[in-house]
C-alpha cells in the first residue's frame, strides 16, 4: 500500500499501528462484520484505509476539515 502524507505536518507513526491492532483485534469477536466505518478527523486517511483493507465488508467514510489532509486522503483512497 503506497500512502502519501505531508512532509511538514503530522505523519502516521506507531500510534496508528497500535490503534489499528486494537480495532482489528476487538472486531475479530464479531462474525461477518459489515456496514459503515466512519473515520472522523481522518488526516491523510491511513488508519481507515488499513482497517477497511482487512475488513472488506465495511464501507469506509472519511471526514477531514483541513484541506491539505483532505486532499491527501482523497489521493490515498484511490
Amino acid at each position: 500500500m503506497l500512502l502519501y502524507q505531508p512532509m511538514d505536518g503530522y505523519c502516521y507513526n506507531s500510534d496508528t499501528h497500535f490503534l489499528y491492532n486494537f480495532i482489528i483485534n476487538n472486531l475479530k469477536i464479531f462474525k461477518n462484520i459489515r456496514g459503515e466505518l466512519l473515520d472522523i478527523g481522518s488526516g491523510s486517511g491511513i488508519l481507515g484505509l488499513l482497517v477497511s483493507r482487512d475488513l472488506e465488508k465495511l464501507n469506509l467514510n472519511q471526514c477531514e476539515l483541513q484541506d491539505k489532509f483532505e486532499h491527501l486522503s482523497n489521493i490515498n483512497s484511490k
